[in-house]
């Protein structure tokens, strides 16, 4: 996650449920690991970074909106601490 983070093209080793959902769900490209050796090249070569650069900027904006409407509830909350 990291290093899609960066700007990085990456692919998630989906070890359980857990992280091939949400693989899935943020469309992070993905093999779904077995145990034993992993071929990376071919990982790299499989890894669709298009349905993740598609969702990428929606994605975002709403995270963002989300910590800016936080931030603006604690704002308003210390404000109001403050004029007691």
């Amino acid at each position: 996650m990291a290093a899609l983070q960066a700007a990085t093209p990456a692919t998630l080793l989906a070890h359980d449920s857990r992280t091939l959902e949400l693989a899935r769900y943020h469309s992070v490209p993905f093999q779904e690991y077995r145990g034993g050796s992993v071929d990376i090249g071919k990982a790299y070569e499989e890894a669709d970074l298009d349905a993740l650069n598609q969702r990428l900027p929606d994605t975002f904006l709403a995270a963002l909106e989300k910590t800016i409407h936080r931030l603006e509830a604690k704002t308003k909350e210390l404000k109001k601490r403050l004029a007691k």
